[in-house]
This record gives C-alpha cells, structure tokens and sequence, in this order.
C-alpha cells in the first residue's frame, strides 16, 4: 500500500541527486502552473473563445514536438546537458514573464515556438542528467 511512498523516500535518500529532483520537481511544476493559468489570462486578457484555445494548445503542441524531436536531438549532439539547462531554465523563465506581454493573438503566438523549445529542452535534459546520474540497474 505504501510501497509508492518507500520508492519517493528511497530516491531523495541519495544525496547527490536531491538537487536534480529539485530541478525536475520546480520544472515540471513551473510549467504546469503556467498552463493551467494560462487558460484564464487568455479568457480573460485575449478574449480567447473556447475554439481560440483548441488551436492556440494545438499550435503549440506542435511546436513542443519540433523542440523535442528534431531541435532537442540537434541540440544534444552539439553541447552537454548542464550547457542546455543553463539557457533553457532561463529561456523558460523568459518566456513565461514575456507571456504577460503580448496585447494580441500574433505576440503570443510569436512567442509560443520559444517557450515551447525552452521547456522542450529543460524536460529532455533534466530527466537525461537524472538517467545518467544513477546506476543502470537503479533507473526506471
């Protein structure tokens, strides 16, 4: 029963990746803060109709699936992941404050292709620093 519980305090027991987890948790949790906001400030400050965030979350899906494969494996063939994390951490926390920016559709769909490769790299580059931070048998 609480076997899920054993596993969490089992992981955070390593001490060497308590700060990876922390990055992974801030992560993850940063980006789906965002999104689930997001959903209001559009209807509220765009006047985004139910129709007009359909397409915006599907424009933007396929820009994360640029980011995460094609640019993420460009990418990881050119520069190490601590490289990748440094800007694409920053590049997120860029790219949510810009998104308060933008009075129209266009600027947020401007800057949709950079918040979507920013997370895209901060997501594959974090869980490849936590893979490569354990033993194989551990991994999984």
């Amino acid at each position: 029963m609480f076997e899920g519980l054993k596993k969490i305090f089992q992981a955070i027991s390593h001490s060497n990746l308590r700060m990876i987890y922390l990055m992974t948790f801030l992560i993850y949790l940063s980006f789906n803060v965002f999104i689930y906001s997001l959903n209001i400030y559009l209807f509220k400050r765009l006047g985004f109709r139910e129709i007009d965030l359909g397409n915006f979350y599907a424009y933007a899906g396929v820009w994360l699936v640029i980011a995460l494969g094609l640019i993420n494996v460009i990418v990881a063939k050119k520069f190490k992941i601590l490289q990748v994390l440094k800007f694409s951490i920053i590049g997120m926390s860029i790219c949510f404050a810009m998104s308060l920016v933008p009075k129209t559709y266009l600027g947020l769909y401007i800057l949709t292709p950079f918040l979507a490769l920013a997370y895209g790299l901060s997501l594959s580059n974090v869980n490849a620093l936590l893979s490569n931070s354990v033993d194989k048998k551990e991994q999984g």
